[in-house]
């Protein structure tokens, strides 16, 4: 276990999920939705890092949920894993159809890695959707590690 790991397990899930936006409500649901009428897959295989609460596990029938704690399997009742940081997640090679990440990826302390396995556990032909939240402060990140734009360099930008 590293810092991260024990930062997030330490906090109040209960009270951070309870409040906020519902799922039919999040501005993410919709683009989720047209991009499930665009992959052209009938039941497709899908991935969220860093799912919190599981907000948006209804959305797909066959979906997997991660993070970093174990304290945020209560919110889920389709799968949940845990994946730490820096470690190789725990799927097959071209595994799923669909990974997408909500307002958590600045948030990841070994991007390289997060994104190389990504990368090995999506399909040929999958799609990989990113939903940064660039726009977070330190003082509204609640005291979560966050990594701001400005350390990528340029080739990231582009990607990001």
């Amino acid at each position: 276990m590293n810092k991260y790991n024990d930062f997030y397990d330490s906090q109040d899930r209960e009270n951070i999920y309870s409040s906020g936006t519902s799922t039919e409500m999040h501005g993410f649901t919709d683009v989720l939705e047209g991009i499930k009428t665009t992959l052209q897959v009938d039941h497709p295989k899908v991935l969220e890092i860093g799912a919190g609460n599981g907000r948006f596990q209804n959305i797909f029938d066959n979906y997997t949920g991660s993070d970093i704690t174990e304290n945020t399997r209560k919110f889920f009742h389709k799968n949940y894993i845990v994946i730490k940081d820096k470690e190789r997640y725990p799927f097959k090679n071209e595994e799923f159809d669909l990974i997408f990440t909500n307002a958590v990826f600045e948030h990841i302390p070994d991007i390289d890695t997060a994104l190389k396995e990504m990368i090995r556990v999506t399909k040929y032909g999958g799609v990989i959707v990113f939903n940064p939240a660039w726009q977070c402060r330190p003082w509204a990140a609640n005291g979560y590690q966050g990594r701001p734009y400005s350390d990528f360099n340029f080739s990231l930008k582009l990607i990001h």
